[in-house]
């Protein structure tokens, strides 16, 4: 099990996979946690993403492996913020061989208690590795810099760069972005089919700022 720490002490972060019935539930409290702050800043996850319900009703088994990844940060032993991580399948019409085995990163959110402590970042180098244990070439994420512009210095600092549009999130001011993980060269054939297109999922919306 890999496990990302932040600096030793009684108030380091960990992040690791989701792997039992507490770990799920953990990860489902975090999601009411994040649809709540979402309604607190007038967003509605329904209104915003209508597809949405999958991974919000049984995110564990919508991010299982081996096409998923649902990583949870822990202060200590108290949960304090998700991230998942889910292949994508190859997308229709114009957009068809644009996104060669790639993944997106979505549900990223830190509780506000737990900000500072560096968990934001834990959770993005999880989701990193994870994308790149999935062996994807890319990794895409939506996201709001009006709601979340720590989040996207956040992103920009660890690599990721304007990208053309998911679609996935109906809102004004969303920005798709990739990092890309190895060469083009070096990317390996495409191997499953991955979740269908659109997978309708919100992924940044609450993202914890660098700390």
């Amino acid at each position: 099990m890999t496990t990302y720490s932040s600096r030793p002490g009684p108030a380091a972060v960990a992040v690791r996979p989701v792997t039992t019935a507490a770990d799920a539930r953990d990860a489902e409290q975090l999601l009411d946690a994040q649809r709540r702050w979402l309604r607190s800043i007038g967003i509605e996850v329904a209104d915003a993403q209508p597809t949405a319900s999958g991974d919000y009703d049984d995110p564990a088994a919508y991010y299982a492996p081996p096409d998923g990844a649902l990583l949870v940060a822990r202060l200590g032993d108290v949960p304090v913020g998700l991230v998942g991580v889910c292949r994508l399948a190859e997308p229709p019409g114009e957009r068809a061989g644009e996104l060669p085995e790639a993944a997106e990163l979505r549900r990223m959110f830190v509780l506000d208690r737990a900000r500072g402590h560096g968990a934001g970042r834990r959770l993005l180098a999880g989701a990193i590795d994870a994308a790149r244990r999935l062996g994807v070439a890319e990794l895409w994420l939506e996201t709001v810099p009006a709601h979340m512009a720590a989040a996207a210095r956040m992103y920009a600092s660890a690599g990721f760069r304007p990208a053309p549009p998911l679609g996935h999130t109906h809102l004004p001011g969303t920005v798709t972005l990739r990092l890309r993980l190895r060469p083009a060269a070096d990317r390996p054939a495409p191997r499953r089919a991955g979740r269908p297109w659109p997978v309708g999922a919100l992924p940044v919306l609450g993202a914890a700022p660098a700390g």
